[in-house]
């Protein structure tokens, strides 16, 4: 078999009505159009009510208008009306809603350096002014710490 009917095997499964349901949403919005395609991270169905998950506010905001939720409401249902053995119940309202990456957590190690420091801090300080002659021990110190 191969891995196209296996897919279509499992979805055509009554446990996975669900997973069917959300695959022919995700197919008939690609008739939106790639630009409003992308906008959109996944989409599901509940009591009537289409989800559609997006990234982004500006994406909510130009999926939110009237025009844009009657014009997916009136493809689902379409497609409803004509397709006998589809897993989508009849669409009553459309909400969108913004999904926040999850943030991953920052390690709290100290970063080493990425370079391998090729001074030994070794060297004269020659400097006459008081201000440079610290910049110069600084630069020491700083040298050393990287060793």
């Amino acid at each position: 078999m191969r891995s196209f009917e296996i897919i279509n095997h499992i979805v055509n499964d009554p446990k996975y009505k669900k997973l069917k349901a959300a695959k022919e949403t995700r197919e008939i919005l690609k008739l939106l159009g790639l630009a409003k395609n992308r906008l959109i991270k996944f989409t599901y169905q509940k009591d009537g009510i289409l989800f559609i998950a997006v990234l982004h506010p500006l994406a909510k905001s130009e999926l939110n208008h009237d025009s844009t939720k009657f014009h997916i409401k009136n493809l689902l249902n379409k497609y409803i009306d004509n397709t006998p053995n589809t897993a989508l119940t009849p669409i009553k309202s459309v909400v969108i809603f913004i999904t926040k990456p999850k943030a991953f957590q920052e390690s709290l190690e100290p970063k080493k350096p990425i370079f391998i420091e090729r001074s030994d801090g070794n060297f004269k300080n020659n400097a006459q002014d008081r201000d440079i002659y610290a910049l110069f021990e600084k630069l020491r110190e700083s040298i050393n710490a990287n060793r």
